[in-house]
């Protein structure tokens, strides 16, 4: 059997447990939507694997087939069709758990075996995607380089702000601030004048600071009485809860930096005709802040349905296109019959960063049990892993199951419906160019994708 963590002794146990058996051309060995409960090995012969009955690769001797279904539960996502005859191994998922209780380890040397397997066939797909024409399309190249992105200047009244935050906060990388003020850059809406475009892109960088510090606060247990009274002090609120202490120089900063970020947006010709949109955006921001606070504190509150709407990763999107609108010279014109489709594409655009960061974070995460990224969520919906394994197992297990699983490439369907609606959004854009926030979006959601260790 092709899987390298195997020792000697697990090679001899899975062989004992096949059953091996002939197929003819034409055969069907796994159907699509279909439970095989089984790892197959192709040993002799030849078979073609079809998707929604097309043919997308062929299989020989030594092939695994099945091994994503085996490893997640979930139906297989494509037919096998044997084309030559073929003797096919079957091992019995069932068999595989039954055996672990006297060989123990041996199920997670499979698995991990198998999450090689699958990791380097996804890491050829995405080398394809990449290569093909057509597909990039679908999943856009970073081409301005992250030497060239490390080198950029930011404005001195959020060099400032980092500065600050670096004596109160923990130690993030320079990049971070750089990655984030080369989205912004690419993002802004083109009713920004010129005169107001570096303003405005400034006082969203602040923003960022802002998250930062509270996605620092809550990722401390015990701190959610601070984190919601800090929350109610920001939006004036008149009764925050008893028993927070929100004095000191940390918080002093947040609402600080707040009070920047308001007046800054004060200032700007659309502040009063948007300040009740403004004021929308960011209760979405906190409220997906929440969210996350409250899976920590009850961790099986978690489901798929909610995470989707409120994980608060680049919920500052939203904002970013308010501060925009604001910006226009006269609001109440021309972008008034488009403020619909910039706040859909905004939403998808939000989404798109949120799957990217996901997909290129959540190995580093593991170690740390930080489990809030859909990926983990997908993980236990689909029964890959149980909340209880995921705070247990060591984290190469963890990270072995969810490569086995296909998650990432869930993520990344996912991604692209996002990516189909905002094209068909754009094209009714008439009063603003949304063609050119399009293709910002790209460059970001490429830049987020490309960005694997770095953020």
């Amino acid at each position: 059997w092709p899987l390298d963590e195997l020792t000697a002794a697990d090679q001899a146990l899975l062989a004992g447990m096949a059953q091996t058996f002939a197929s003819a051309p034409g055969d069907t060995i796994i159907s699509e939507g279909g439970h095989p409960n089984a790892l197959l090995l192709i040993e002799q012969g030849a078979a073609r694997v079809e998707v929604r009955g097309r043919e997308v690769a062929t299989l020989g001797p030594g092939s695994l087939v099945g091994e994503m279904s085996f490893a997640s539960g979930d139906p297989a996502s494509a037919t096998v069709v044997v084309t030559e005859p073929a003797r096919v191994a079957r091992v019995p998922a069932a068999d595989v758990v039954a055996c672990e209780a006297d060989n123990p380890g041996f199920s997670a040397r499979l698995y991990r075996s198998i999450a090689r397997i699958v990791g380097e066939r996804l890491q050829r797909q995405h080398q394809r995607w990449f290569d093909d024409d057509a597909a990039l399309d679908e999943l856009p190249v970073f081409t301005d380089g992250f030497e060239e992105l490390r080198a950029a200047a930011l404005p001195a009244v959020v060099e400032h702000a980092i500065e600050r935050y670096e004596r109160v906060g923990d130690a993030r990388r320079a990049f971070l601030w750089r990655w984030a003020w080369h989205g912004i850059r690419n993002t802004q809406l083109s009713v920004v004048p010129e005169r107001w475009r570096e303003h405005v892109d400034a006082t969203k960088l602040l923003a960022v600071v802002v998250n930062v510090l509270f996605d620092d606060l809550a990722d401390v247990p015990g701190r959610e009485l601070e984190f919601q009274a800090s929350i109610d002090r920001l939006m004036n609120v008149s009764a925050p809860p008893s028993g927070a202490d929100i004095d000191g120089p940390y918080f002093q900063l947040l609402f600080e930096l707040w009070q920047q970020i308001e007046d800054r947006a004060r200032e700007l010709p659309g502040w009063e005709h948007h300040r009740l949109l403004w004021r929308f955006d960011y209760e979405q921001v906190f409220s997906a802040m929440r969210y996350v606070v409250l899976t920590r504190r009850y961790p099986g509150l978690d489901n798929l349905t909610e995470h989707r709407a409120y994980l608060p990763h680049s919920m500052n999107i939203m904002v970013f296109a308010t501060l925009d609108l604001m910006a226009a010279s006269d609001p109440r014109d021309g972008n008034s019959t488009d403020i619909g489709l910039v706040r859909e594409i905004a939403w998808h655009a939000q989404a798109l960063t949120q799957i990217a960061n996901m997909v290129v974070t959540w190995r580093r995460e593991v170690p740390e049990r930080d489990f809030s990224s859909r990926v983990f969520v997908l993980a236990v919906d689909r029964g890959i892993l149980t909340r209880d394994e995921l705070a247990t197992l060591p984290a190469e297990d963890v990270i072995a199951r969810i490569d086995a699983s296909g998650v990432e490439q869930r993520l990344l369907e996912e991604l692209r419906a996002h990516r189909r609606r905002v094209a068909e959004v754009t094209a009714r854009g008439t009063a603003i160019d949304l063609e050119h926030y399009e293709r910002g979006m790209n460059q970001v959601l490429a830049m987020g994708l490309a960005a694997r260790g770095l953020l």
